[in-house]
Protein backbone atom coordinates (compact mmCIF):
# COMPACT_ATOMS: atom_id res chain seq x y z
CA UNK A 1 0.00 0.00 0.00
CA UNK A 2 2.82 2.42 0.89
CA UNK A 3 4.43 1.72 -2.46
CA UNK A 4 1.22 2.59 -4.32
CA UNK A 5 0.86 5.92 -2.47
CA UNK A 6 4.51 6.79 -3.19
CA UNK A 7 4.02 6.04 -6.92
CA UNK A 8 0.86 8.16 -7.04
CA UNK A 9 2.51 11.15 -5.31
CA UNK A 10 5.59 10.92 -7.56
CA UNK A 11 3.45 10.71 -10.70
CA UNK A 12 1.40 13.73 -9.61
CA UNK A 13 4.55 15.76 -8.91
CA UNK A 14 6.03 14.89 -12.30
CA UNK A 15 2.84 15.70 -14.20
CA UNK A 16 2.12 19.01 -12.48
CA UNK A 17 5.77 20.08 -12.50
CA UNK A 18 5.71 20.25 -16.30
CA UNK A 19 2.43 22.15 -16.58
CA UNK A 20 2.10 25.75 -17.76
CA UNK A 21 0.66 27.10 -14.50
CA UNK A 22 4.14 27.14 -12.93
CA UNK A 23 5.66 29.59 -15.39
CA UNK A 24 4.42 32.75 -13.65
CA UNK A 25 7.00 35.03 -12.03
CA UNK A 26 6.09 37.91 -9.76
CA UNK A 27 7.29 40.41 -7.25
CA UNK A 28 5.38 42.39 -4.60
CA UNK A 29 6.10 45.53 -2.62
CA UNK A 30 4.51 45.90 0.84
CA UNK A 31 3.36 49.47 1.43
CA UNK A 32 4.35 51.01 4.76
CA UNK A 33 1.39 52.02 6.92
CA UNK A 34 -1.01 50.65 4.26
CA UNK A 35 -1.03 53.97 2.41
CA UNK A 36 -0.27 54.86 -1.20
CA UNK A 37 0.46 58.51 -1.98
CA UNK A 38 0.06 60.05 -5.44
CA UNK A 39 3.75 60.94 -5.45
CA UNK A 40 4.82 57.34 -4.73
CA UNK A 41 6.25 55.51 -7.74
CA UNK A 42 6.90 51.86 -7.06
CA UNK A 43 9.55 50.28 -9.27
CA UNK A 44 10.22 46.64 -10.09
CA UNK A 45 12.94 44.91 -12.10
CA UNK A 46 11.69 41.65 -13.56
CA UNK A 47 14.00 38.71 -13.03
CA UNK A 48 14.10 34.93 -13.47
CA UNK A 49 12.06 35.04 -16.68
CA UNK A 50 12.60 32.43 -19.36
CA UNK A 51 13.44 34.35 -22.54
CA UNK A 52 11.78 31.76 -24.78
CA UNK A 53 8.34 31.84 -23.13
CA UNK A 54 5.73 34.33 -24.30
CA UNK A 55 4.17 36.09 -21.30
CA UNK A 56 1.75 38.83 -20.41
CA UNK A 57 2.26 41.49 -17.77
CA UNK A 58 -0.23 41.76 -14.90
CA UNK A 59 -0.46 44.20 -12.03
CA UNK A 60 -1.81 42.94 -8.71
CA UNK A 61 -3.07 44.85 -5.69
CA UNK A 62 -3.79 43.63 -2.17
CA UNK A 63 -6.08 45.76 -0.02
CA UNK A 64 -7.94 45.69 3.25
CA UNK A 65 -11.48 46.64 4.22
CA UNK A 66 -10.18 50.15 4.91
CA UNK A 67 -9.96 50.98 1.20
CA UNK A 68 -12.73 53.57 0.66
CA UNK A 69 -13.43 53.14 -3.09
CA UNK A 70 -14.72 50.41 -5.40
CA UNK A 71 -11.97 50.79 -7.99
CA UNK A 72 -8.33 51.74 -8.36
CA UNK A 73 -6.65 53.35 -11.37
CA UNK A 74 -2.94 52.80 -11.87
CA UNK A 75 -0.43 54.08 -14.39
CA UNK A 76 1.93 51.26 -15.37
CA UNK A 77 5.13 51.97 -17.31
CA UNK A 78 7.04 49.07 -18.85
CA UNK A 79 10.61 49.64 -20.07
CA UNK A 80 13.18 47.34 -21.61
CA UNK A 81 16.08 47.97 -23.97
CA UNK A 82 13.81 48.11 -27.04
CA UNK A 83 10.57 49.75 -25.92
CA UNK A 84 8.75 51.89 -23.39
CA UNK A 85 5.01 51.38 -22.97
CA UNK A 86 2.76 53.31 -20.60
CA UNK A 87 -0.74 52.06 -19.80
CA UNK A 88 -3.58 53.07 -17.49
CA UNK A 89 -5.09 50.07 -15.74
CA UNK A 90 -8.43 50.07 -13.94
CA UNK A 91 -8.95 47.48 -11.22
CA UNK A 92 -12.45 46.77 -9.92
CA UNK A 93 -12.07 46.05 -6.22
CA UNK A 94 -15.77 45.92 -5.28
CA UNK A 95 -19.00 45.37 -7.17
CA UNK A 96 -21.79 47.94 -7.16
CA UNK A 97 -23.20 46.44 -3.95
CA UNK A 98 -19.91 46.84 -2.09
CA UNK A 99 -18.88 43.17 -2.15
CA UNK A 100 -15.09 42.89 -2.45
CA UNK A 101 -13.86 41.14 -5.58
CA UNK A 102 -10.77 38.98 -6.01
CA UNK A 103 -9.55 36.43 -3.53
CA UNK A 104 -8.15 36.55 -0.05
CA UNK A 105 -8.40 35.55 3.55
CA UNK A 106 -10.20 37.50 6.28
CA UNK A 107 -10.14 41.21 5.51
CA UNK A 108 -7.35 41.08 2.91
CA UNK A 109 -8.18 40.79 -0.80
CA UNK A 110 -6.09 40.59 -3.96
CA UNK A 111 -7.14 41.61 -7.46
CA UNK A 112 -5.10 41.55 -10.66
CA UNK A 113 -5.50 42.86 -14.20
CA UNK A 114 -3.49 42.70 -17.39
CA UNK A 115 -1.32 45.73 -18.11
CA UNK A 116 0.62 46.98 -21.13
CA UNK A 117 -1.13 44.81 -23.70
CA UNK A 118 1.17 43.69 -26.48
CA UNK A 119 4.44 43.55 -24.54
CA UNK A 120 6.28 40.33 -23.78
CA UNK A 121 8.00 40.93 -20.41
CA UNK A 122 11.68 40.12 -20.53
CA UNK A 123 14.28 39.40 -17.88
CA UNK A 124 15.80 42.68 -16.65
CA UNK A 125 12.98 44.94 -17.85
CA UNK A 126 11.64 47.64 -15.52
CA UNK A 127 8.06 48.30 -14.43
CA UNK A 128 6.95 51.42 -12.56
CA UNK A 129 3.50 51.77 -10.96
CA UNK A 130 1.74 54.81 -9.45
CA UNK A 131 -1.89 55.53 -8.71
CA UNK A 132 -3.82 58.12 -10.72
CA UNK A 133 -6.88 58.51 -8.51
CA UNK A 134 -8.29 61.93 -7.62
CA UNK A 135 -7.38 61.50 -3.95
CA UNK A 136 -3.82 62.31 -2.93
CA UNK A 137 -3.25 59.44 -0.49
CA UNK A 138 -5.13 56.15 -0.56
CA UNK A 139 -5.50 54.16 2.63
CA UNK A 140 -6.09 50.42 2.74
CA UNK A 141 -3.69 49.40 -0.04
CA UNK A 142 -1.31 46.88 1.52
CA UNK A 143 0.75 45.53 -1.41
CA UNK A 144 1.33 46.21 -5.09
CA UNK A 145 2.99 43.78 -7.42
CA UNK A 146 3.72 42.74 -10.97
CA UNK A 147 3.28 39.26 -12.35
CA UNK A 148 4.53 37.94 -15.68
CA UNK A 149 2.59 34.86 -16.74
Amino acid sequence: MKHLIWVAVTAYALLTGCSDHHKAAGEFYALPAERLAYTDSIGFTLSSLDSTAARRLYVAVSHSDDYPYSNLWLEVTYRDSAECVRDTVGLTLADRYGKWQGHGIGTSYQVEAQACDGVNPKDGSHVTIRHVMRADTLKGITRIGVIAK
